[in-house]
């Protein structure tokens, strides 16, 4: 076989070069690599290779998606495939999407924007339970501020997220997970575990960074996206009696209601 005579590059998934001594190893598996099956070690959403966290703290990345771990004698608990870190004094956080690292400069205007997606959504006591928002309602009110930004006419913000987070169109400028998400993260840590932070912390970083309206016009096929200017949950309305359903169906979000330019300003429309 001609593939008994190249050596494979495993995370480049090519064959490199000549193997000169293939004729003379023939027993030998060109899928050696991957102990005779070639898909074994496919792993498209990189969901074989996850973070996990001690007792202690301590935080590592392996390769595998197992319950628990043992480096050195410590065991480790699986936290998901991503990890945020609060960097020393609280201004920034670190996010792992699998092992790859973002900065997130908290006192940026995106960074303003993160946090308050954070304090929007995070946990709601509702129906007897402790609740918080999912992804798709994270990229509702992400949509929401992006489309504010968007008509200073009506929204005169000075061209950034912070100047729209007053506390007569937001229900969380005051909160404390705004004013200070790194010391929150920690709190909420200890409240739901680390598991259950990491993936809302995901979720948050997806809606705060690139364009939520494009995500959800194109990921979740809601052509409306570019029209929602606020949002009602947990019994509040961001404009009063102003209000309109767009349509959305994602019954698992805390969000009930959507608040559409159409109604609010018909000069949007």
């Amino acid at each position: 076989m001609e593939t008994l005579r190249y050596f494979y590059h495993s995370d480049l998934s090519i064959w490199l070069s000549v193997d000169l001594m293939a004729d003379q190893r023939s027993w030998v598996s060109p899928y050696s690599y991957c102990q005779n099956s070639p898909i074994i070690r496919t792993d498209p959403t990189g969901a074989l290779d996850d973070w996990y966290q001690s007792e202690a703290g301590n935080v590592v990345w392996r390769e595998g998606d197992a319950e628990t771990t043992t480096v050195n004698g410590e065991e480790f608990k699986n936290i998901g495939t991503s990890y945020t870190a609060t960097v020393i004094g609280g201004d920034a956080l670190i996010h792992y999407d699998q092992d790859k690292p973002t900065f997130i400069d908290l006192t940026t205007d995106v960074g303003k924007k993160y946090s308050m997606i954070a304090a929007e959504g995070s946990w709601i006591k509702q129906d007897g339970e402790t609740k918080r928002e999912t992804e798709y309602g994270l990229l509702l009110i992400s949509a929401s501020m992006e489309n504010r930004l968007n008509n200073p006419k009506f929204f005169p913000n000075k061209g950034t997220y912070e100047s729209l987070f007053t506390s007569s169109q937001y229900n969380a400028p005051s909160s404390r997970t705004y004013k200070n998400i790194a010391s929150q993260i920690l709190t909420w840590e200890s409240w739901y575990g680390t598991a259950d932070v990491m993936s809302y912390l995901y979720a948050v970083f997806k809606a705060s960074h690139g364009s939520a309206i494009s995500t959800l016009q194109t990921d979740y096929k809601f052509a409306n996206a570019d029209k929602i200017l606020g949002y009602a949950h947990n019994n509040s309305n961001l404009f009063g009696k102003y209000s309109i359903n767009l349509g959305f169906d994602k019954t698992n979000t805390l969000i009930k209601t959507l608040q559409s330019s159409s109604v609010v300003f018909s000069t949007l429309k």
